[in-house]
């Protein structure tokens, strides 16, 4: 008889490892599926220098420049603001903005605005556009 009991209990003690296995393996399964799966980004990317130039000349397109403080006052792009991704209040100054509005994110190699693209992308912005052209780059197709 003690056996027997030994041999349920040992079953049991399995069969509950199998369920929390089981159940772990959901999990992992649910949150991965959360996320972006398919590899692609979820804004635009301007990747052409002939889409730069028209996003640019749109006077509709708000152009932000992510890149630090020290950067922005060196240079920047006419009529953009500086919003500093890496700041500690990029969120609360992105919240300021119009998500419905349509948007250029700009850095210094295209990193930071990336990071900043899929950020305000997830905080429910409508049109971002990421140039994967730098500043020093920008300057030059811009003034060709």
């Amino acid at each position: 008889m003690i056996g027997q009991y030994s041999q349920n209990y040992d079953i049991k003690i399995c069969i509950k490892y199998i369920i929390i296995f089981v159940l772990s393996i959901c999990i992992v399964f649910l949150v991965s599926c959360k996320s972006n799966s398919s590899g692609k980004n979820n804004y635009t990317i301007i990747d052409k220098e002939e889409d730069l130039k028209n996003i640019i000349n749109d006077d509709s397109v708000i152009i932000i420049d992510v890149r630090e403080k020290e950067e922005y006052e060196k240079g920047h792009i006419k009529n953009a603001i500086h919003i500093e991704v890496i700041a500690k209040d990029f969120n609360k100054n992105i919240s300021e903005l119009d998500k419905n509005k349509k948007y250029l994110l700009y850095c210094r190699s295209g990193r930071l605005s990336s990071i900043a693209s899929e950020i305000m992308h997830k905080s429910g912005f409508k049109d971002v556009n990421n140039s994967l052209f730098g500043y020093e780059e920008i300057i030059d197709i811009i003034e060709e």
